[in-house]
Formats: structure tokens, sequence, C-alpha cells
């Protein structure tokens, strides 16, 4: 979607810095990443940064936070938006949804088909009540 409206998309991998963070700049998005994104960079956009963690935070940090759901055999999975800080998966949550882990899913299905697609509704869901055309 980005693409089609011409917004640019940058990609880093451990740590983004203010420098890297290009002028008027709304909002940083990031979705169950592993780069740190620095204060001053949040603080270069307008909306700070907002990140999607696919488990309902606090349970479950880290990068096997589906993982570990799936192996712990919870039956209810979720996604939580959060307001990044300078910890590791522990800024305000900004929204929660929740999914259910049926008899026949895999870590793959799980993933793909209901944790993906629940963080890209909520950062839908975010963007449209905080961004304006």
């Amino acid at each position: 979607m980005a693409t089609i409206h011409q917004i640019p998309i940058v990609v880093h991998d451990k740590t983004l810095t203010a420098n890297q963070v290009p002028t008027g700049v709304d909002i940083i998005l990031t979705a169950h990443a592993y780069c740190f994104v620095q204060k001053q960079a949040r603080d270069k956009a307008r909306l700070g940064a907002v990140g999607y963690h696919p488990s309902l935070l606090p349970k479950y940090k880290g990068k096997h936070a589906v993982k570990d759901a799936f192996d712990n055999g919870d039956k209810i999975v979720g996604g939580s938006l959060y307001q990044l800080d300078d910890g590791w998966d522990t800024g305000a949550v900004l929204a929660q949804s929740s999914v259910t882990v049926d008899s026949g899913d895999t870590l793959a299905i799980l993933w793909r088909d209901k944790l993906a697609p629940l963080g890209l509704d909520l950062f839908e869901q975010f963007l449209n009540s905080h961004l304006t055309v």
C-alpha cells in the first residue's frame, strides 16, 4: 500500500537512528521487529513510533512470542499495538485484539493467516484514527 501511494519504506537492521529518519515523517511503524528505534528517532516522527507485537502484551515478549504461545498450548492468542520506548516490547499498549487457536492450526498458519493480518488491521485502525489525508 505504501508503494502505491509513493510513501518511502526504509528497512533497517539493528538500530534506527534520528539521522536515518527523513524530515517530515508522521509516524514510524514496526512489525515484530528486531530493530531498536532510538529515542531521538522516535521524537523526530510527529506521532512517534508504534509497533505491532504478535502477543497479548505483556505476555510473551521477544522474538519467539508466537512459538512460545503455540508451544504452551494457548487457545487464545493475539496481537498488541504499542508505543515504542527504550525497552523491548515494553511501551504503553495502544490496542489489542485476539484470535482463537484452532485444533488444526500450525505455527505457520497461526502467524500467516491470523496474527499477521491482525497486525495489519490494528495498524489500519490506529492510522485511520490518528492521521488525516
